[in-house]
């Protein structure tokens, strides 16, 4: 009886001491249950990027969607009346609140030259896109297209990080477009490296956005759902004026400008004697040259004319005037020198430093049309000569 009890007692002991302890038993509970949530997450992300990419194959984005203020009204109108125009206009707020092709249509008349134009710039575009822009628009060109114009924007940086997840910067970042452009801004040898940083990061976050094909669904079935009611209706003011719109309303800056006038003034004097002092003998960087090919070449291949600008800024601009005079580009007409244009840089035609109120807008757009049309009767070597002396 005694022996059973301690043979009993025994086994008791070593059943106890082969069971797990409490704290261990947790542990491993804990590991898988960490191993099976690492894993369902791993499959619906995978799951999700497979889906993405099968959507994207189902539902073709299109080269310029839908769901983008500004640019899509314009590219629709476009669409129905291209081949009402035989001159286009590409740039960013300075083409699209500067030129007016009503009034430069009608100087091109008076002049004896038949001229419809339509004025597609977009306000804060920035060359990459600019140049995705126009390469989609003329993919499908007017038949009788002749002239281009393109407002110079390549001094002009990426655009600010709060702005890189809106629709307008993800539509265009392709994993084509988001390599150049990147290759872009890093090659740029007078840009500090944090904006190098800065910039990138400012089209791989688009991109990023741009390959999961993230509202894309809705931008297909919905296409203006991103359109507010108030873009709506500038829109249908624009597109009234061939895709001009005037600024008779306060731009953000303008408060600003208008009690700094006097260091807006010293700024043109400023810029008034770089202008009678330059050279543009520092060479061109690889991607700028590759830019402007391609700028050039989108143009050429419609058959039309490409004629560059610089539109009348307090920025010196001095890339492209380089390009000009080492002949990398063959037209350009400028107006950012105060001594030639003093006109266009007093305080009363202008909205801020960088904008033209609509009465400065009138001025320029009829000396850009008076510089094109002595361009088109004397020929460019002449116009060129007479304008950049």
């Amino acid at each position: 009886m005694g022996t059973n009890n301690v043979q009993r007692k025994d086994v008791q002991r070593k059943n106890i001491q082969s069971r797990p302890a409490p704290t261990k038993l947790l542990g491993r509970q804990f590991a898988q249950t960490i191993a099976v949530f690492l894993k369902s997450l791993f499959i619906a992300a995978l799951s999700f990027v497979v889906m993405t990419l099968l959507l994207q194959q189902i539902i073709a984005s299109p080269s310029i969607p839908m769901n983008l203020p500004i640019i899509s009204p314009k590219f629709a109108y476009y669409q129905a009346h291209k081949d009402e125009y035989n001159t286009l206009f590409f740039g960013s707020s300075r083409i699209y609140h500067h030129v007016d092709p009503a009034i430069f249509d009608a100087e091109a008349q008076a002049a004896g030259l038949t001229i419809h134009s339509f004025n597609f710039g977009i306000s804060g575009l920035k060359p990459l896109q600019s140049y995705v822009l126009m390469r989609d628009v003329l993919k499908d060109p007017p038949k009788h297209l002749k002239w281009v114009f393109i407002e110079d924007a390549i001094d002009r940086g990426a655009a600010p990080l709060d702005e890189v997840r809106s629709a307008r910067a993800i539509y265009w970042h392709s994993w084509t477009n988001t390599r150049w452009a990147i290759a872009f801004v890093l090659s740029h040898p007078y840009t500090p490296l944090s904006k190098k940083i800065e910039y990138t990061l400012g089209h791989l976050i688009p991109f990023v956005y741009h390959q999961l094909n993230l509202g894309s669904a809705i931008a297909h079935w919905q296409p203006g759902l991103h359109i507010s009611a108030e873009d709506k209706v500038i829109a249908t003011q624009f597109l009234m004026r061939a895709g001009y719109r005037p600024i008779d309303f306060e731009m953000p800056k303008e408060q600003f400008f208008l009690e700094n006038i006097p260091a807006y003034q010293q700024e043109v004097a400023q810029l008034a004697e770089k202008k009678q002092q330059e050279t543009y003998q520092a060479p061109l960087t690889q991607h700028t040259l590759t830019y402007l090919e391609k700028m050039v070449a989108t143009a050429r291949d419609t058959g039309a004319q490409p004629i560059f600008v610089v539109a009348p800024t307090t920025v010196y601009q001095e890339t492209i005037h380089r390009a000009f005079h080492q002949n990398r580009i063959e037209h350009l007409l400028t107006f950012n020198d105060p001594n030639l244009f003093p006109e266009l840089f007093a305080p009363e035609n202008r909205k801020d430093w960088d904008h033209l109120h609509p009465q400065g807008a009138q001025q320029f757009t009829k000396l850009l049309a008076k510089a094109f049309l002595m361009e088109t009767e004397e020929g460019f070597s002449i116009a060129a000569g007479l304008l950049h002396p």
